[in-house]
This record gives C-alpha cells, sequence and structure tokens, in this order.
C-alpha cells in the first residue's frame, strides 16, 4: 500500500510539471505536517456561479476561505472564482518531506518545511 501511495505522490509531482498554464492539477503544502502534501484537481462551477467552501457548493455569490474535512480540503481559486480545487492528503515517502519550492518530495534538510 505505501508503495501505491508513494507512485500517486510521484505521479502527482509529474503532473504538475507536465501541467498546462490554466492547470487541471496541482499539489499543495499540507499544514501543520511536512511528511504529507495535497494532491489537487480543479472544478468549474457553472456560468455565473462561484465556490463557496463553507457550504462545499457553487453558489451565486463566494467566500474566499479554504474548506478541511479530515485528509480532503477545498480551496477557492485565488485567479478564478468559477473554479476551486478538491485536495487529498498524501503522504510522502517515508523519511521525506514535502518541499514548497520544488512541490516535491525531498530531504528534510533541502526540503525546508516548518510545519
Amino acid at each position: 500500500m505505501s508503495r501505491y501511495l508513494a507512485f500517486l505522490a510521484l505521479m502527482a509531482v509529474v503532473v504538475v510539471v507536465a501541467a498546462s498554464p490554466k492547470q487541471d492539477y496541482m499539489v499543495r503544502p499540507f499544514p501543520g505536517n511536512c511528511a504529507f502534501f495535497y494532491s489537487c484537481a480543479s472544478f468549474n462551477c457553472p456560468n455565473g456561479m462561484v465556490f463557496d467552501p463553507s457550504s462545499s457548493r457553487c453558489s451565486p455569490r463566494g467566500f474566499r476561505h479554504p474548506l478541511t474535512r479530515g485528509d480532503t480540503a477545498l480551496f477557492p481559486d485565488d485567479s478564478d472564482s468559477s473554479r476551486y480545487w478538491e485536495c487529498t492528503k498524501m503522504p510522502c515517502p517515508s523519511g521525506l518531506e514535502f518541499n514548497p519550492v520544488t512541490l516535491k518530495c525531498d530531504d528534510p534538510i533541502t526540503a525546508g518545511c516548518t510545519p
């Protein structure tokens, strides 16, 4: 199982590097624990609606605060209020930490992650 999760983590990083300018996938730091990161996919709200993370729905008006539930988080897109990111907590391989600059799991000394 841990090899599968490590593979998924690696694939998330590969997808980010290969993504187009308007990304459909991204990774981001997991707050409070450097051994994890979020793997995220983007979604669009219907025309004229914006994402409201407080209700986890698209609505006519929007709020700009992330919503977290256990290992899942929803984040509004900073540049497009009709888009949002659904993110899943992913572990780095044993002994590594997420590097918020390179967006990869890295040696803890190099990663420079602060929980």
